[in-house]
């Protein structure tokens, strides 16, 4: 049976227009299948104060095999000091997994 895994990435962003031009970015470049952007509201420290604010998350789609090649590129380009780039394995239906591979540049 094949593989079915799909690499999600968590990102945070400022703004829904980073979010979604650096979204694009990976998305054009082949290093993601897809991506989805959302507004969130984040409580959190930063630099010793407490922080409340709204953000966007992206949910980056991906290949187990391209991990490092999509952390490197997405700390290379993402705007924070301190990018949230969170990621898990997820078992995906097959036609899904297809997809994403297919949209993938290896």
């Amino acid at each position: 049976m094949k593989n079915n895994d799909v690499l999600i990435f968590y990102v945070t962003f400022a703004d829904e227009k980073s979010a979604l031009d650096t979204g694009s970015q990976l998305v054009e470049a082949g290093h993601a299948a897809c991506v989805n952007v959302m507004p969130i509201k984040s409580c959190f420290i930063w630099e010793g104060r407490f922080e409340k604010e709204g953000e966007f998350t992206a949910l980056f789609k991906t290949l187990p095999e391209l991990e490092d090649r999509f952390r490197a590129e997405m700390e290379k380009i993402h705007p924070y000091d301190v990018p949230c780039i969170l990621s898990w394995t997820v078992r995906a239906n097959a036609a899904y997994r297809g997809w994403v591979e297919s949209n993938i540049k290896l």
